[in-house]
């Protein structure tokens, strides 16, 4: 059970990200200073996804002399974070020096190469607790992943078909990379539930219930950037950006509560 000081510092944390995200957003929006919006905006995401990614590293660190078969996911977690992090300070450099991307960059080649580590990573820390899952019969449980996946793929089918059939897709190249995007975006939303479900009542219940959350946020934000077919859109810009630091409480919830410091090497 986790106490509840522990419960108000991780909220207050969160709430403290989406202040320092927003309000600042939303002045630079009004005085429309959209350059300076830009840059805060993707430098607050930047910061977010390299802080993810050291509490990740950290993780792992805290893991070492484990077995390989517990440390393993969590390095492939720490990969995949890796690669999404210098995405997003490679995509910060082109908004800085020359404006937001209207075409594939080469940090869509690394957000792309970091799903499949972050997948398997994910996969691999809740798997050797399936059997657990199978046997308990979390019946609600795979009927939640399976509406989440329905919903899902039904938003996207419903977006796609909008933008064809009825205005036209303008950009054909950023709207497939887009919509790829939401694709995996909600396959890791599923691995991350079936993580969560696994560890609940656990100690890693809260940690991967703000993962899955993390997910949730990309989802949403991706298929906005689908909807607008752009990637100036302030709607997606505050969702997509927020993704970084629920994911980043999970692994702190994680460091904080279940690992802490001193438990390891």
């Amino acid at each position: 059970m986790l106490e509840p000081k522990f419960m108000r510092s991780v909220l207050l944390g969160l709430a403290a990200a989406v202040v320092v995200l927003v309000l600042p957003s939303l002045a630079l929006l009004a005085l429309q200073q959209e350059y300076l919006y830009n840059a805060y905006v993707n430098l607050y995401a930047a910061l977010a996804a390299l802080a993810a990614a050291y509490l990740c590293f950290l993780a792992t660190h805290r893991l070492g002399g484990s077995p390989p078969h517990v440390v393993r996911p969590w390095m492939l977690t720490t990969l995949g974070l890796g690669l999404w992090a210098a995405a997003e300070v490679i995509w910060l450099c082109y908004t800085v020096t020359a404006g937001v991307p209207s075409d594939v960059t080469v940090s869509d080649f690394l957000w792309l190469a970091g799903y499949a580590p972050l997948a398997v990573g994910l996969w691999g820390i809740s798997r050797p607790f399936l059997g657990k899952l199978r046997r308990l019969e979390y019946a609600k449980g795979q009927k939640s992943i399976l509406l989440v996946l329905v919903t899902g793929f039904t938003l996207l089918a419903l977006v796609a078909l909008e933008k064809t059939l009825v205005y036209g897709v303008e950009k054909p190249r950023i709207f497939l990379l887009n919509v790829l995007y939401v694709l995996l975006d909600i396959f890791m939303l599923a691995v991350s539930l079936t993580s969560a479900m696994v560890f609940s009542g656990g100690l890693l219940e809260l940690s991967l219930r703000l993962v899955a959350g993390g997910f949730i946020l990309f989802t949403v934000g991706d298929l906005l950037y689908t909807v607008a077919e752009t990637y100036e859109f302030a709607p997606a810009d505050i969702v997509y950006a927020l993704s970084y630091p629920v994911i980043a409480a999970g692994l702190w919830t994680y460091l904080k509560y279940v690992f802490p410091a001193g438990s390891g090497k």
